[in-house]
């Protein structure tokens, strides 16, 4: 009797775990939802895998998202929307192309505000897919959406956002430029000193002045500055709320 306790139990809790590992297996997004039918079926399934080995090693989603229109919404709050619909991270990028304006936004949330940020997006990223999308070549445009967001969020998590990208080749180059302007001073000075040979310094400068050659024919006093004396008088502060800061969003838009 007891054996047959221990076989149901155990048939339930199989019967639970399966149960449960299919609730979880449906609820599963795709990071690539081809509404819009712009990829093959190769090429989705290619880019499913692709999407889904850099999003799982960084624990950062990436997900494109294509659609034949946005049913008259604004193209970046339907990514919201859908971000907010979908069992996706709180760190993600997610690229919308919306076929009907031929426009397309990346939408990013969590720690793609920062890796993905404004700069980096039209500055690095949009324009290793935007021109690609204008051409047709869907696939080649996704993929080098997904490689350029792997770039930037490995380096963001390891301390190294875009913006530090920048700042650090400008230092540099400016560090060079300033040697190398005061190394080729050092040398147009040297030679343009090498030909004065026959100057002298002189102790006076009375080999140049001309005698009796200045005469002073009047004089007056000018008053070259005024003094102002101010007090000041301090004013109520008013009693108004204060407007609170928040951190600035990543990610972009444009048209192809």
């Amino acid at each position: 009797m007891k054996k047959m306790k221990f076989l149901a139990l155990l048939l339930c809790t199989a019967c639970l775990l399966s149960v449960f590992a299919l609730f979880s297996f449906a609820q599963a997004p795709s990071r690539i939802v081809d509404s819009a039918d712009l990829l093959d079926d190769a090429e989705e399934k290619q880019l499913a895998e692709m999407l889904d080995e850099v999003s799982d090693r960084l624990s950062f989603d990436v997900v494109v998202l294509t659609v034949e229109d946005t049913g008259g919404r604004d193209i970046l709050v339907y990514a919201d929307a859908y971000h907010e619909s979908s069992a996706y991270r709180q760190d993600a990028a997610i690229l919308v192309i919306d076929m009907y304006f031929r426009e397309w936004c990346v939408a990013t949330y969590g720690l793609g505000n920062e890796a993905v940020s404004q700069d980096a997006t039209y500055e690095y990223l949009a324009p290793r897919f935007e021109e690609k999308l204008s051409d047709g070549n869907y696939f080649e445009a996704f993929t080098s959406y997904l490689s350029g967001c792997e770039k930037l969020v490995s380096e963001a998590q390891n301390g190294h956002p875009y913006e530090d990208w920048i700042i650090i080749p400008w230092g540099r180059n400016i560090f060079i430029a300033l040697f190398v302007g005061l190394i080729i001073g050092l040398l147009a000075v040297t030679s343009m000193k090498s030909k004065l040979k026959s100057v002298k310094a002189a102790r006076s400068a009375g080999n140049y002045v001309k005698k009796d050659s200045f005469t002073l024919t009047g004089q007056k006093d000018l008053f070259l500055f005024r003094t102002h004396t101010r007090t000041y008088s301090p004013q109520q502060k008013s009693s108004g709320g204060s407007r609170s800061g928040g951190g600035s969003r990543g990610g972009g838009r444009g048209r192809f």
